[in-house]
Parts: C-alpha cells; sequence; structure tokens
C-alpha cells in the first residue's frame, strides 16, 4: 500500500473509546517503524488521535480494547472470533491478530455494531463491522 493513502478523504468514521493505559503502549507501537506496517502505523496513530480516552476499568464492554475476542466483517466477509493482541503476541496461523494489521487498526476502540470505512491494499476505503466483541477475562499491561 502506498504511503499516501488519501484517509482525510475517507467518511466520518464512528467514535472510539480507548483504555488509558492500553493508549500509552499502542502510541508507542504506532510511533516505531522498524518491523511494523508503517501505514497501519500511521493509521494507528491517527485513531489514537481521535479516540475519547478512559480509565482502564470505565471503558465499556461493548467496545474492542486489546485481548477482547472480536467477530468482524470486512465487505460482507465475516471472521471467525479472533483475539485482538499486541504485536509480540500475533499468531496469524492461530487466528491471533495484531494491533497493527490492517484488520487490527481498524477495530481497536470501536463499538459491537459499528463500522468504519477503512483503506484496503489498493488505496480504497471499505467498510469494516464490529460483529460481537467479548472483552478481554483480565487486563493486560
Amino acid at each position: 500500500m502506498p504511503d499516501s493513502v488519501a484517509v482525510a478523504s475517507l467518511p466520518e468514521n464512528p467514535p472510539l473509546i480507548l483504555a488509558e493505559t492500553e493508549v500509552r503502549r499502542l502510541s508507542v507501537l504506532a510511533s516505531l517503524k522498524q518491523g511494523y506496517d508503517h501505514v497501519s502505523a500511521g493509521l494507528l496513530k491517527r485513531e489514537i488521535n481521535r479516540a475519547q480516552i478512559c480509565k482502564d476499568a470505565y471503558v465499556p464492554p461493548q467496545f474492542v480494547r486489546m485481548h477482547s475476542i472480536v467477530r468482524f466483517s470486512h465487505a460482507g466477509v465475516h471472521s471467525p472470533d479472533v483475539p485482538l493482541v499486541y504485536p509480540s503476541e500475533a499468531d496469524p496461523a492461530s487466528g491471533m491478530i495484531s494491533v497493527l494489521s490492517w484488520e487490527g487498526a481498524a477495530l481497536i476502540g470501536l463499538s459491537m455494531g459499528a463500522t468504519i470505512w477503512w483503506p484496503c491494499d489498493q488505496g480504497e476505503a471499505r467498510p469494516v463491522s464490529v460483529m460481537r466483541v467479548t472483552p478481554p477475562d483480565r487486563l493486560h499491561f
């Protein structure tokens, strides 16, 4: 995907809620260029900047946060239930998706039922919808 994805031309996206402690770690990850998809990292940084930040204990359970189990659809194709994890924990073969992956950066902070228009590999925006969110069993910091 080219560096110049026209994120400013995307339709208005739904509100996001992120946990305060997770934002600190996600901000560091979004700033690192080495070893990660720099386009997804840039999009994640943009989402962090527009999100409402809440104390960890006050993030409503219907919002996707780190270690949530998420079922989503992308352009009408439904995913299985997948955990959203930090890059060091990711294992696409077992369904654990990184927050710095294309899907992970799109999902973090969304609520169940929300749809976000997200740039795909070709640069055009396609809908990503959250169908189900299971909050993490315990918080991981």
